[in-house]
């Protein structure tokens, strides 16, 4: 019996001690000053900056590094700035690391809720309150897609999930694509001498392989080429004057 007993007491106090352990654990990572953040570096960016981060209230100086949020401290960055952030790294004990990607503008996307910027990854960033005559500066160089599918959804840091968007996004790499239209189910892209329907939800590869046939049949000698991609069994093609 005192055995027995004394088992017992050791398997308490044992667990006692583990208990314990296990609380000054919890207060050294959790409540400890050891593990407050005392600097935000910040990578890659020209348009993110430390100071930036202040002035916005989003610099988490003095709170603890585990306690920190990285989807949502990515998630507060990407709704302020046209930047992607690539990680949010813990360097222990008290310095946070963000890495970024600043987003290069490649189109210009106006829909029924607004004008939009979309970058080569497929972001999109809301332009508010512009003249019109500052948008034609903004369009220069970029493509100007109209989009005609109702509202844009904008999720900040999220590439674009809309199929014709994704396709131009594409196709903006293939050719010099300077206006284009995104209808309920098709595409209709502006080239130079050219103008191509093309159904929404086909397979972009097998189009294009259509297009660049009926291009080299139908070289562009002075009037507008439109071409019509959206029947699977034909491709229909008439000239008109510019």
């Amino acid at each position: 019996m005192a055995s027995s007993l004394s088992r017992r007491s050791r398997f308490i106090l044992k667990l006692l001690l583990a208990l314990g352990l296990s609380f000054t654990a919890y207060l050294f990572i959790f409540h400890s000053s050891f593990f407050e953040i005392k600097d935000v570096k910040v990578k890659g960016s020209s348009l993110l900056s430390h100071e930036a981060l202040r002035q916005n209230g989003l610099l988490p100086i003095g709170k603890n590094i585990w306690l920190i949020s990285k989807e949502a401290m990515a998630f507060d960055i990407e709704k302020r700035w046209f930047v992607k952030v690539l990680s949010v790294r813990r360097d222990l004990p008290s310095t946070l690391v963000l890495e970024i990607e600043d987003q290069d503008s490649v189109a210009l996307v106006r829909s029924q809720n607004g004008l939009w910027l979309m970058s080569k990854r497929g972001l999109l960033w809301p332009v508010i309150k512009v003249e019109e005559d500052i948008i034609k500066k903004m369009a220069s160089g970029l493509c100007v897609i109209n989009y005609r599918c109702g509202d844009i959804i904008w999720v900040p840091g999220k590439e674009v999930t809309d199929q014709g968007l994704q396709s131009l996004l594409r196709l903006l790499f293939v050719f010099n694509l300077r206006e284009a239209d995104v209808e309920v189910d098709w595409l209709l892209l502006k080239l130079s001498g050219y103008e191509v329907f093309l159904p929404k939800d086909g397979d972009l590869a097998s189009e294009l392989l259509k297009l660049r046939k009926v291009m080299e049949s139908f070289p562009f000698r002075g009037k507008t080429i439109t071409v019509d991609l959206r029947f699977s069994d034909m491709a229909i093609v008439r000239e008109r004057d510019r």
